[in-house]
């Protein structure tokens, strides 16, 4: 049964990974130790490499690890290659050094390459992060000048609208007022007119009691077009308490009517 050299494996990646600029001596302690590892015929696993570089040495150093253990192991080759001087000397336990340490050195030129692999993976996500992050950043901006803009808008058009209610409530109170002096000023005349062309026909009393209720007709008319106008616009009906005016004129009215009663019949 061949003896398992992944303890010894691992101490001569150990060496090869952290030791710069191999001398000549430990070139040659180097290849005795490859010699005595697969010498018998052992081979190694890939994971076994793979996880000695993933747990046993520093993230941040890890491609200078590999790229130290490939030219260390490289130099090693060589000098092995270079100590047989013909193919006659090279026996099989030559042989299986020979194949195994071009496996290791192949297996930590892949596990180099995954590891640029990788960081150029990490780097292109970064970038696309950052550039991911930027564009967020663009859109927020964006979104939040188009909601000042928004919010202006927004604004002018409710003055826009304040000033439009109020040029149409000023419209409907100056065409109230301008018909209302209208049909006051007509009604006022039509009833004058009807009772004035026979004033010369009519005793005083009489004709103050027509003068009485002309004034109540036109005054109410046009104090209920006001009020109808205030509450078209939305203002408060007025408090003036015309029910007193009325009741005033009204005992005038009276007074008047019955003056013309008495001087009529007596």
């Amino acid at each position: 049964m061949i003896k398992d050299h992944r303890t010894e494996l691992l101490s001569f990646i150990k060496e090869v990974s952290e030791t710069e600029n191999f001398t000549s001596d430990k070139v040659n302690k180097n290849i005795a130790v490859v010699r005595s590892i697969y010498g018998e015929g052992w081979r190694h696993s890939y994971s076994v490499i793979t996880q000695y570089f993933l747990e046993c040495v520093p993230p941040e150093r890890l491609q200078d690890y590999l790229t130290q253990a490939s030219a260390n192991l490289t130099s090693i080759l060589i000098k092995f290659e270079d100590d047989c001087p013909s193919e006659d000397d090279k026996d099989p336990c030559y042989n299986r050094c020979h194949r195994n340490l071009e496996k290791l050195i192949d297996h930590i030129s892949l596990e180099s390459i995954r590891l640029s692999y990788t960081n150029k993976i990490k780097e292109d996500s970064l970038n696309s992060y950052i550039k991911l992050q930027k564009d967020t950043d663009k859109l927020q901006n964006d979104t939040k000048d188009l909601l000042e803009k928004t919010n202006k808008a927004s604004e002018k058009i409710k003055s826009i609208s304040y000033k439009l209610a109020n040029i149409r409530i000023e419209t409907v109170t100056l065409l109230g007022i301008f018909a209302s002096i209208v049909v006051a000023y007509v009604s006022g005349s039509s009833l004058s007119a009807a009772i004035f062309t026979n004033m010369d026909k009519v005793d005083t009393p009489l004709l103050c009691f027509l003068t009485v209720l002309i004034v109540i007709f036109i005054s109410n008319l046009v104090y209920y077009l006001f009020a109808l106008l205030r509450k078209i616009n939305g203002f408060e009906e007025p408090k003036t308490p015309v029910w007193l005016y009325n009741l005033v004129l009204g005992c005038v009215a009276l007074v008047c009517f019955a003056w013309h009663c008495y001087t009529a019949f007596w």
